[in-house]
């Protein structure tokens, strides 16, 4: 291989591996990269409704600051934004609450409406957080599948989890549970929320952290100027 033919595989490699990580990045904060890094004008600002004791929620019930999601459970990106949660989970466990609300983007996404309801089934048995868990962790092996293959899965996995099945399956078709669903996802489209994951914190939209250190910079601050204030 001469010179010139090095340096144009060079080149060629390092093109791809700058793709790649732009990518990457735009797949983390739910941002194409012709996407703008703030919400569209339309978007409210200020999270409706506010947070209740009918939300899904982790961490302390005495919160400084509040993050809310909205989520879509077959969204790979809202599977990457689970473990950054995890991690602000363990670091501000004294301070921070928080709150999932379900967005399953039906177009793109078909089998992300039933995987919400069967999140809210399993959470009729105390085991919603474990199914929300469940769900992104096999999320590659149902995404794919038709529905009813996708619901067969969902009842697997509620036997995993020690569920009643026969409950588990009639609740997570009722329309109770769709409902449930329906209204948060409601409730994202009045917002004129335009995709998942979408984070409020202290009920006021952020504008795209995208990285674990991100949303740490913005929860300190939020933290901070709370205990000022007090």
């Amino acid at each position: 291989m001469n010179q010139t033919t090095k340096s144009t595989l060079i080149w060629t490699i390092a093109g791809l591996l700058i793709a790649v990580a732009i990518i990457a990045a735009a797949i983390l904060s739910n941002r194409t990269p012709s996407d703008p890094s703030t919400p569209p004008n339309d978007t409210e600002e200020t999270l409706t409704p506010a947070v209740s004791d009918q939300d899904w929620t982790k961490g302390t019930d005495s919160p400084v600051v509040t993050l809310v999601e909205y989520s879509d459970l077959q969204c790979p990106a809202c599977a990457n934004a689970s473990a950054i949660v995890d991690e602000l989970l363990k670091e501000f466990s004294n301070h921070m609450q928080f709150v999932y609300r379900h967005y399953p983007l039906r177009s793109i996404h078909p089998n992300a409406q039933l995987a919400g309801q069967a999140a809210e089934a399993a959470g009729k048995q105390g085991k919603f957080w474990e199914m929300h868990d469940l769900l992104f962790a096999s999320q590659s092996s149902w995404s794919s599948l038709a529905s009813q293959a996708a619901a067969d899965a969902f009842v697997g996995y509620a036997t995993e989890l020690g569920l009643d099945t026969a409950v588990f399956e009639e609740d997570m078709k009722s329309r109770e549970v769709e409902q449930i669903v329906n209204a948060q996802y409601d409730s994202a489209q009045k917002m004129g929320l335009s995709g998942t994951p979408t984070f409020f914190l202290n009920g006021e939209i952020m504008r795209n952290p995208g990285t674990l250190e991100g949303f740490r910079a913005e929860i300190r601050n939020a933290i901070n100027n709370a205990q000022q204030n007090n």
